[in-house]
């Protein structure tokens, strides 16, 4: 069954893997297993297209994909303890990825798909690397980092040159562990995530940060978008043109923007144990994954339906999740001992729902 659904929506024509409209009756239609191997997947990254990807583990493996995700390569790099995230330019040819730490991390940069990665140098040296973005050229990165007490070198930093130098950016640097970071494509809108920190704890209050200014400055959102101190970031998403966010908090809530992160809504769907979020390039199509299921939208965020995957073997729960840019191809992996899946077709066959309204709200910058 998997190779006949992977003919239909696969045409190849010259080099490239073209997507033919695809359109199957059931959830468990629209996803497939990968070749993928088993394994415990904590990113994935993919280009414009999706034909381009790649995925890393926590075992400290990182696999690639130049087939929309039907056949997967281990990289040469492979980090000890494992990745924190990978982000990727529109092409595909750019990869920056995070290792995992307790200190003292590093951010790695390919330009060539993931073939080979290089530790870039990030002077001054940071106590550790959290969260990157990446603009859409890919000449463009953002990342933040985790600082409290005597630790040095904590705050967002700005690289105009592919990750060759860093520059410090006037966002808060001390007791603030940034969570989590995105960027408009073009890189003029830049929104982050952060915890206070009270001696390496979390503490009160909580909130995002905008640049609408390619990281010149950062201005925080209109008010804290938590109140106690149990509740935590999770990862940020952007539109292609940074109006619409999504993000989580506390891993059962999602909230959205429809101002480029000055407000912040919550969403209708909770309770959920959230692990990740993924968004096309317009906003209208979000994916996010909880422990049990996936679930797609195609109006915002407003309104979410379920899906319905037959996985095979023992994995467990679900954690990264990528869509390309129309968002009619997904790639997600499973937390624990599982494989990598493929959702395909255009999202109106994905989603039974139809938008019921396209946001047009203008920034409110100050």
């Amino acid at each position: 069954m998997i190779s006949s659904i992977l003919i239909s929506c696969i045409c190849i024509l010259s080099y490239y893997l073209v997507f033919v409209n695809c359109s199957f009756g059931t959830d468990t239609d629209k996803w497939i297993v990968s070749s993928s191997p088993t394994d415990s997947w904590v990113s994935i990254a993919m280009s414009e297209s999706g034909l381009y990807a790649a995925a890393a583990t926590a075992s400290g493996d990182i696999y690639l994909s130049s087939d929309f995700g039907s056949t997967w390569t281990k990289s040469s790099e492979s980090s000890t303890n494992g990745w924190i995230q990978l982000v990727s330019s529109e092409s595909g040819e750019i990869l920056a990825a995070i290792n995992d730490a307790t200190s003292d991390n590093s951010i790695y940069i390919s330009t060539n798909y993931g073939s080979e990665f290089s530790v870039v140098d990030t002077t001054p040296t940071v106590y550790k690397w959290t969260c990157i973005t990446i603009s859409g050229s890919g000449q463009y990165l953002a990342a933040g980092t985790s600082q409290y007490d005597s630790q040095s070198g904590g705050g967002i930093y700005i690289s105009s040159d592919t990750g060759s130098t860093w520059t410090k950016t006037s966002a808060p640097s001390t007791d603030i562990s940034w969570t989590s970071i995105t960027s408009s494509k073009s890189f003029q809108y830049i929104v982050a995530t952060e915890s206070t920190l009270d001696s390496g704890v979390i503490s009160l209050p909580s909130n995002s940060y905008v640049s609408k200014d390619y990281g010149e400055s950062f201005s925080p959102s209109a008010s804290p978008l938590i109140s106690t101190d149990s509740f935590v970031f999770g990862p940020v998403v952007s539109s292609y043109d940074g109006e619409f966010l999504f993000t989580i908090i506390s891993s059962n809530s999602i909230y959205l923007s429809l101002d480029y992160g000055y407000n912040w809504t919550l969403g209708t769907i909770n309770d959920l144990s959230w692990k990740s979020l993924a968004v096309s390039s317009s906003g209208k199509y979000v994916a996010a994954t909880d422990e049990e299921s996936i679930y797609l939208s195609s109006d915002f965020g407003v309104t979410w339906n379920p899906q319905t995957i037959e996985t095979v073997g023992k994995g467990i729960g679900w954690l990264p999740i990528a869509m390309n840019s129309s968002g009619s191809f997904i790639i997600t992996g499973q937390a624990t001992d599982g494989a990598i899946y493929l959702g395909f077709g255009n999202v109106t066959d994905l989603i039974t729902s139809e938008p019921t309204y396209s946001p047009t709200s203008s920034p409110t910058l100050s």
